[in-house]
């Protein structure tokens, strides 16, 4: 189920699958689409969970030494993520590329739904599996585990700072659309050109099913090299 969301901009991107998104990145040329599509994260739970917001990131980071961790240390950064979250928010956590520790769980999921996070991506491993998928909020992430993050000595390094999370570069306030396929970033000053390009795929390939409705052969309906390719006035 698609978030609501006050930001109109956000709405009608939330709107597009992610595979057409993907698409009008092919189009555009604005960057390679492989360096937008996050790697390896998947849906918990359904593939019909669909969710985009704004994104606030956070870095952890695993410390030799477990009492320098943000939890004992500095506990106000710790939680920073969830506690400064704004409705439509979509957190994204970059990991210590560390799979077999838990960098999030239900009571981080519970207070993140009730700030009203849109969704929230993890490019490693959660737990409380089960209990988050109950809560219904939207959760990308790249693993499941029992093992608690504090075991590992991870830290949160920085709140709402440019990570890199699953192969992807996000900045705060960058969009964020994730559904069945992946997750995939639109940067902000690219949001509106997406979105626009991307609507206009999506009506394509709207014709073409009516087309195999109507019995018309695929030949005909399926897009051709240049559905993908730049326009001259657009490169």
């Amino acid at each position: 189920m698609t978030q609501t969301l006050a930001d109109p901009l956000v709405e009608r991107l939330a709107a597009i699958p992610t595979a057409s998104l993907c698409d009008a990145y092919l189009k555009t040329g604005t960057y390679p689409a492989e360096r937008m599509v996050m790697r390896k994260v998947r849906p918990l739970g359904s593939l019909q969970t669909r969710a985009a917001g704004r994104a606030r990131t956070q870095q952890l980071v695993s410390l030799r030494d477990k009492s320098r961790g943000s939890v004992v240390a500095n506990r106000e950064l710790h939680f920073e993520l969830v506690d400064g979250t704004r409705p439509g928010d979509f957190l994204v956590v970059a990991t210590a590329a560390n799979d077999l520790l838990a960098s999030w769980g239900d009571i981080l999921a519970l207070k993140a739904k009730a700030m009203g996070a849109a969704g929230v991506v993890v490019d490693g491993a959660i737990r409380d599996a089960a209990l988050i998928e109950r809560l219904e909020l939207p959760m990308w992430c790249d693993g499941i585990t029992m093992i608690p993050q504090g075991y590992g000595g991870y830290s949160v390094e920085s709140v709402n700072q440019t990570v890199t999370c699953a192969g992807v570069e996000v900045q705060p306030d960058d969009v964020i659309v994730a559904d069945g396929d992946g997750v995939i970033v639109i940067p902000q000053a690219e949001a509106e050109s997406i979105a626009q390009i991307a609507e206009e795929m999506e009506a394509a390939e709207e014709r073409a099913r009516e087309g195999i409705a109507d019995g018309k052969p695929l030949e005909s309906l399926y897009p051709s090299r240049d559905y993908y390719r730049q326009t001259e006035e657009e490169k």
